[in-house]
């Protein structure tokens, strides 16, 4: 968590650095997607919905930094168990670096659902104009997922 904090930091200061000529239009998204559990969260719930919003803007030509919120449903495998389904609201911090029409991202997310605290969520995508694809992947906790969702930029 302390290395999230200082990878903001700089980052926050790079852009103060920076001209504000050079500065890149803030901008917002929303996007909606499938995702599917693994593991052994996967033995007790099917693949669902994901809804996610974002704010961001360009702090350094191909970095961009944002805010997101967003939302994940999972409903329960038919079984023994009358478990309920699941519902993970989640919010945070990230960073994505534009290779081209693809990126990579880094997210600090925090959830709603298993007290794990802060969890590293890595993302790659592809944006034409407005138009964005993204898969990420939710890699520890006891919710374990991988998601893929299309969006638009305004």
């Amino acid at each position: 968590m302390k290395r999230g904090a200082a990878v903001l930091a700089v980052l926050v200061i790079a852009a103060g650095a920076v001209p504000p000529a050079a500065r890149a239009q803030q901008y917002s998204s929303a996007g909606v997607g499938m995702v599917r559990p693994l593991g052994d969260f996967g033995d007790t719930r099917d693949a669902g919905w994901t809804v996610r919003g974002e704010v961001g803007a360009s702090l350094v030509g191909i970095i961009e930094a944002h805010a997101q919120v967003g939302w994940s449903g999972f409903p329960r495998v038919p079984g023994p168990e009358e478990d309920a389904d699941d519902h993970i609201v989640h919010a945070g911090i990230g960073t994505r670096l534009g290779l081209g029409l693809t990126f990579l991202g880094l997210n600090l997310l925090w959830f709603t659902d298993d007290g794990a605290g802060a969890v590293w969520v890595p993302e790659a995508g592809a944006r034409l104009g407005p138009l964005e694809l993204v898969a990420d992947l939710r890699p520890t906790g006891n919710q374990t997922w991988i998601a893929l969702r299309a969006g638009v930029r305004f």
